[in-house]
């Protein structure tokens, strides 16, 4: 409440005619609880520049107006997003349907909506937005409402499975492979870019930096762990010396086999 007139700035003390109807705080805050009239009294106290004075005003209390909205607003691909409305204070009954959708493709393509047990949730397809229309019916103390809220559809962060992280050394290039683990509608053909190979022994670290494939923009590496250790480790060898015969006065040139990691030889 708005109270005007108090020059000397006199102590306020506020009180309704009926609490059935409402509340007031000390600072002039009114809480209606019941529609119709009530009356809201101002009492001031005197000051030393001013005599006391009372005021009342008769308010009606109509039946308040709703802006409603959503609590999340971004679904992800393949996930079910529950929609709870934000602003029904009155508990009106909610309907919901789906009115538009990124231009070039129909709303079933995007997303469904689907209803059960009392929530509404809605389920991405594809990304892009859908506007979802949330309807409110009339309660005892507001009116019917209806808003419109986009909601966007993103990829899915992937969850990323390791293939082998232990190697001995071959000589030869080795990796961990690396596979999406969370596939949403059973889809397939998505392949991870591992880069990082390796061939000498040592603790290396793997790292996928890409996803491949059809419709690979459903998934992302956006907040997902994309590196892993692994370790090539040394190789045994099994040696052999030939040739096993030696003939007085003629040197005889020993040959090793099996040094496959070219190991300095004493003789």
């Amino acid at each position: 409440m708005v109270l005007e007139g108090n020059i000397g700035n006199g102590a306020v003390m506020w009180s309704v005619d009926d609490a059935t109807k409402g509340s007031i705080t000390a600072n002039g805050l009114f809480t209606p609880s019941a529609l119709g009239k009530v009356t809201i009294t101002a009492q001031v106290a005197e000051t030393n520049q001013t005599y006391g004075a009372t005021v009342s005003i008769e308010v009606t209390v109509l039946k308040g107006n709703l802006t409603l909205g959503l609590e999340n607003t971004y679904g992800e691909y393949g996930t079910w997003l529950p929609l709870n409305v934000t602003g029904n204070y009155g508990d009106g009954a909610v309907s919901m349907s789906m009115v538009d959708c990124t231009p070039g493709w129909t709303i079933p393509h995007y997303a469904a909506l689907s209803y059960s047990n009392g929530q509404y949730s809605l389920l991405p397809y594809h990304n892009g937005w859908v506007k979802v229309r949330i309807s409110v019916a009339a309660t005892e103390f507001y009116n019917a409402a209806t808003a419109d809220v986009v909601v966007s559809l993103g990829p899915r962060p992937i969850q990323i499975k390791w293939g082998t992280t232990e190697f001995v050394y071959d000589g030869n290039v080795h990796y961990p492979g690396a596979w999406i683990s969370n596939y949403a509608f059973g889809d397939s053909g998505r392949d991870l870019k591992v880069v990082y190979e390796q061939v000498n022994v040592g603790t290396y670290t793997a790292t996928v930096n890409y996803i491949y494939g059809n419709y690979w923009d459903h998934y992302t590496l956006s907040g997902v762990q994309t590196s892993t250790l692994f370790t090539i480790n040394r190789a045994p060898i099994k040696l052999s010396l030939t040739p096993n015969k030696a003939a007085m006065g003629t040197p005889l040139a020993m040959k090793l086999k099996g040094n496959s990691g070219n190991g300095a030889v004493t003789w």
